[in-house]
């Protein structure tokens, strides 16, 4: 496992070094209590300092923004014919539209 985070992200987990392998934390995240408001505001405040737009979207962060937009299909249809390519789109798109989510709230309130 890498000391970096955002490396470390990237790495499978390793059931061999006592960690869950991709297909058990999925499983775990399914059957996993829903997040007390608490929480979903420690996490909003979290993903609102992540993507800061203080600068505008020529900002460090403005730019990923404005990068996952383009590659998550926001400004664009993801209908494909191809049903995996489909499917593989609206997932990038319910990222995004998570991250814009989060990043937004305040106090509890989608804005």
């Amino acid at each position: 496992m890498s000391d970096d985070p955002i490396n470390s992200l990237m790495e499978e987990p390793s059931d061999a070094a006592g960690g869950l392998g991709h297909d058990d934390l999925f499983a775990q995240l399914e059957d996993a209590p829903a997040p007390s408001q608490q929480e979903q505001d420690e996490l909003s405040a979290a993903y609102r300092t992540c993507f800061a737009m203080a600068g505008g979207p020529a900002s460090a962060p403005g730019r990923v923004l404005n990068d996952l937009a383009a590659f998550c299909h926001m400004h664009e249809s993801s209908f494909s014919t191809n049903a995996q390519l489909a499917a593989r789109n609206e997932g990038r798109r319910e990222v995004f539209l998570r991250i814009l989510r989060l990043s937004r709230r305040i106090g509890g309130d989608d804005v």
